[in-house]
């Protein structure tokens, strides 16, 4: 174990800075997947939304039509 300048604990300080680091890689990387995952739901719920909306409108259009 080194001393640093103030006599502080230098490889302490080095694994504590390291842990953290990847602990916020980790954090970020997971809510990077998390975000995507919540993008494609929403993608899919507003392609649904739309095709129901567009069904709609043409049956409304063939009633009309028809009528």
């Amino acid at each position: 174990m080194q001393d640093g300048p103030n006599g502080s604990d230098i490889d302490g300080f080095w694994a504590r800075t390291q842990e953290a680091f990847w602990q916020g890689a980790a954090y970020s990387y997971i809510e990077t997947e998390q975000t995507k995952a919540d993008s494609q739901r929403h993608a899919q719920t507003d392609t649904l939304a739309c095709t129901h909306t567009v069904q709609q409108s043409v049956s409304m259009s063939i009633q009309e039509a028809s009528a």
